[in-house]
Order: structure tokens, then sequence, then C-alpha cells
């Protein structure tokens, strides 16, 4: 899996899993574990195939055993949760595109990715890549026979090593 999705799985685990195991339902670990892959992760489910899924949010829960007894979460604190992880990620793509109105691809596409690794559902951030990869320039290709230098920068030194006088 990806990270994002990993990350997706993460967040799905943190919010629903003290309702399962500790809410009404009063579910098992396995129990819940499965819970959270068919009811909240079907697109996950259908990628992968659920053994996958459930692999997925069992390893999550080895690591973050304390989850399953964290206080249980509403609706409306589920919501608050996503729209705060989406301005985060809104943020991060509105850095993004000064980078790309400034012809910097690499910041552009590290911010991309920042974004869609704090809130993956949030938007498509495939576009923003795409847009940024039509929009860089081709490389000038690295001459290998090291002959042509495209610039040389020489460092002043500082202080002389006390090894070489």
């Amino acid at each position: 899996m990806t990270r994002p999705e990993l990350i997706t799985i993460a967040h799905t685990y943190a919010d629903w899993a003290p309702n399962y195991y500790g809410g009404p339902l009063a579910l098992d670990r396995e129990q819940t574990v499965r819970h959270i892959a068919d009811g909240h992760l079907p697109g996950l489910a259908l990628k992968y195939g659920r053994p996958a899924v459930w692999d997925a949010v069992a390893a999550h829960l080895d690591v973050n055993p304390h989850l399953l007894t964290a206080p249980r979460t509403t609706q409306a604190e589920r919501d608050k949760r996503q729209a705060e992880r989406d301005a985060h990620a809104d943020r991060y793509l509105k850095a993004a595109y000064r980078h790309y109105v400034a012809a910097e691809p690499y910041e552009t596409l590290a911010l991309i990715d920042r974004a869609e690794l704090t809130s993956p559902p949030f938007k498509n951030y495939d576009q923003f890549r795409t847009a940024t990869h039509t929009k860089t320039p081709p490389f000038t290709p690295t001459d290998l026979t090291g002959t042509a230098l495209r610039r040389r920068v020489t460092l002043p030194l500082t202080a002389r090593s006390p090894a070489h006088p």
C-alpha cells in the first residue's frame, strides 16, 4: 500500500476504533479491525482485497493499541478532525502554488506530497503533479564525460585546517 493509503487507514482507525472496541457494540480486537476495514475502507478493499486491508489495519493496531481505549468520538468530532486535516493540506497546496508560479518544480512537488500525506482524500493530487510536470521544461542532460561544466563554484576557506599549514 502507498503511504497516503496507510495514512488513510491511520486516520480512519483513530476516528472509529474507540467507538467499536469500547462502544455499545463492545467488539473484540479482530472484530474491530474487520469492522473498520469493511465499513470504512471499501475502496482499499476493492483495490487490495479484504485480507490485505485487514492485515494493514491490524498492523496499525499493533503499533497503536492505545487508540482502542481512547475516548469515543462523535460525528462532529470526526468532521472537525477531517476539516483540520483538509485546511492543513490546503495551506500546503497554496504554498505549492506559489512555488509553481515561481517555476520551482521540486519544491512544488514536495509540498503537493506533504498535502497528500496530511489529508489523502482532500483533493486529487495527481492533477497538481501533472500540471507541475507539464509546466516544467525538459532538463538538460548531464554530460557524463566531465568535459562540459555547467558552472563552477569555488568556496572560500574560512580557516586553514591545523593539519595543513
